[in-house]
């Protein structure tokens, strides 16, 4: 093992390397990479606007607050959450609170052929080894800072096992609960996903919050997709107007698997999403649709990279962001056309919706290509209302708040068309006019 980096000092750094004393931790074969998770964390700093990466999104004031881990034990009921779940029945329920798994919250893990359901610590319990090893790619020197702090603090998680042709019925309904305690807390909770070739499954993330707290959500989803195997994975972000939320997704795909990916933000104060994928295989694919909006002084950043490693590979990317008050958006879309990857095709869109003039977005799809056998494309734009469709609505006797919505909800609603899942659809469309109309605009 490689010595540990130099450790930075920060307020903020000493307050989480304080913190990590206190963790539960996942048992002793694992103690050691999530020492070197730790450390490398440390070294690495919280990310600063001198990184490219981070130019328009500031953590200072997540670096001034003080987080907790969470005391051990359920804090609440399921009356406590259910108002803010989807409208949904018969799916699979799987309740984490404050990063842990909660079994009296959930329903029992779906029993299926070819299919194994466990949380992180049962797996850690049972296989530290197999753990530590997969925990251990997140231990290196150029693991992102929040990915790393993740694996260093994981104290619980999800792990999804689908063999060949194993499949889960109804949809895997993850929810994470932010609860408020006495102290402001923080969670990291990881998710594994391992499809083996030509399974299928649907998988459901949804963060919500019990009160206004000012908590850290910190956590990271792993796929690996064998040759033919389809998923669809939703990240809903709902939490509370004062909670800070980092969340990533990394995925690998195999030869014709094929991966959906639907990223929606409406909550939090500071949101920052890393999405990276690896399309390995020929004929992979993946669809990468997002939708943000940012009212009050609400700041989501999503950041997406897609690396195109095999020929016939697919991507596309279609994310909108609607900002009003002051809030602030940023959308980041890369592609990595490697060399060798021929007759693949790629394309990006991010369409983007100001409501106020305080509000703003900022936009940047890019690509790098190292291939000369391809087809590429990606646009940008950033505008208002049009004001002779509010002007037409208006003229038909339809009010000017009503009209705004209307129009607002159908510039959305390509995003919201793409989602199979029904009670996802309702969900979102009324949780827009929530937002639109006011209600819950974040911190000032």
């Amino acid at each position: 093992m490689s010595a540990a980096p130099e450790r930075v000092h920060d307020p903020a750094l000493d307050r989480l390397r304080s913190a990590w004393t206190e963790r539960r931790g996942l048992g002793t074969a694992v103690d050691e990479v999530q020492r070197r998770a730790l450390d490398v964390a440390l070294a690495r700093g919280l990310p600063s606007a001198r990184d490219e990466a981070w130019k328009y999104t500031s953590l200072r004031r997540f670096g001034s607050r003080s987080f907790a881990l969470p005391a051990a034990g359920p804090t609440l009921i399921a009356a406590d959450f259910e108002a803010g779940l989807l409208p949904a029945s018969g799916w699979h329920r799987i309740v984490f609170v404050d990063g842990r798994y909660e079994a009296s919250l959930s329903t029992p893990f779906p029993v299926a052929r070819g299919v194994t359901i466990r949380s992180l610590a049962e797996v850690a319990a049972d296989d530290p080894d197999r753990l530590a090893s997969r925990l251990g790619v997140s231990a290196t020197d150029h693991t992102p800072f929040f990915a790393a702090l993740n694996a260093s603090f994981v104290e619980d998680g999800l792990v999804i096992e689908l063999g060949p042709h194993g499949e889960v019925a109804e949809p895997l309904y993850v929810v994470h609960v932010a609860t408020t305690r006495e102290r402001a807390t923080m969670s990291h909770c990881r998710v594994l996903i391992d499809a083996a070739e030509q399974s299928r499954a649907i998988v459901v993330e949804h963060h919500i919050g019990r009160a206004a707290g000012e908590n850290f959500t910190n956590v990271v989803t792993e796929v690996r997709l064998g040759a033919g195997a389809k998923l669809e994975h939703y990240r809903l972000q709902d939490e509370p107007s004062r909670s800070f939320h980092f969340a990533r997704l990394d995925a690998a795909l195999d030869g014709d698997a094929s991966l959906v990916a639907h990223r929606i933000g409406l909550g939090a104060a500071l949101d920052r999403t890393d999405i990276d994928v690896r399309l390995e295989g020929a004929g992979a694919e993946v669809a990468l649709h997002g939708l943000f909006v940012v009212d009050g002084t609400r700041h989501l950043d999503t950041h997406t990279r897609v690396d195109h490693l095999a020929p016939y590979t697919c991507s596309d990317e279609d994310y909108r962001g609607l900002a009003t008050d002051r809030g602030r958006g940023v959308f980041n879309g890369k592609a990595i056309v490697h060399p060798g990857a021929q007759h693949i095709e790629a394309h990006q869109s991010s369409r983007n919706l100001l409501l106020s003039s305080s509000a703003e977005i900022d936009t940047k799809p890019e690509f790098e290509i190292y291939a000369d056998d391809v087809k590429c494309s990606h646009g940008a734009t950033t505008g208002q209302l049009d004001p002779a469709a509010l002007f037409y609505l208006r003229s038909r006797a339809i009010p000017e708040d009503e009209a705004r919505a209307l129009l607002t909800h159908a510039f959305a609603a390509t995003v919201i068309a793409r989602m199979s899942l029904g009670p996802v659809r309702e969900y979102l469309d009324r949780a827009l006019l929530t937002r639109l109309r006011g209600v819950d605009g974040g911190p000032t």
